[in-house]
């Protein structure tokens, strides 16, 4: 059976989606741990010894971020969301994850977790997701538009609501 590009991209899309929301939490955690106890502008009484407890949760928080996202409904493969849509539901997601995370910190007291590492990584987070899930579809786009499976439409009429669609359509060539 051969599937027409568009339902192809559709297809692998939410598994793009997937690889680059978890290679930008995991680079995130990264950059905030940095930023909380390495860069001097927080006062950290950890050791550098301490830090492979952290990078040890980082899978786990991950998992919970990817677990969220997919919740919000970011992952469907014929979900249209315009970005600032996608970006709320992003920010929600996150902000539900970072809540959980805290939950669990507190239940967890064999090693002290600072609580401000996860603020900041859920600060850090959701704009990242965000802005990387907007490079991903122009991306994603820009392949479509090469590839030559965007559609031509042929709008009938011309009344105030036909030019309101042809605007929203060429605003939002990602929903053509």
């Amino acid at each position: 059976m051969t599937l027409p590009r568009r339902r192809q991209r559709e297809s692998f899309l939410p598994w793009a989606q997937l690889a680059v929301d978890a290679a930008v939490v995991y680079w995130m955690l990264h950059m905030v741990l940095w930023l909380r106890f390495e860069s001097g502008w927080f006062a950290a009484r950890l050791a550098s010894s301490d830090y492979r407890f952290y990078f040890k949760t980082f899978p786990l928080i991950v998992l919970v971020m990817t677990f969220f996202l997919r919740y919000y409904g970011l992952y469907r493969p014929a979900a249209s969301l315009t970005f600032a849509a996608e970006a709320w539901q992003v920010v929600k997601s996150v902000v539900a994850g970072t809540l959980i995370l805290m939950a669990i910190t507190f239940f967890f007291r064999p090693f002290s977790f600072s609580s401000t590492f996860l603020v900041m990584t859920g600060f850090a987070i959701a704009p990242a997701i965000a802005l990387a899930r907007y490079i991903l579809g122009l991306i994603v786009m820009a392949l479509d538009q090469r590839r030559g499976s965007l559609r031509n439409v042929l709008v009938i009429g011309s009344d105030a609501n036909t030019e309101k669609l042809i605007r929203f359509y060429r605003k939002n060539p990602r929903f053509a």
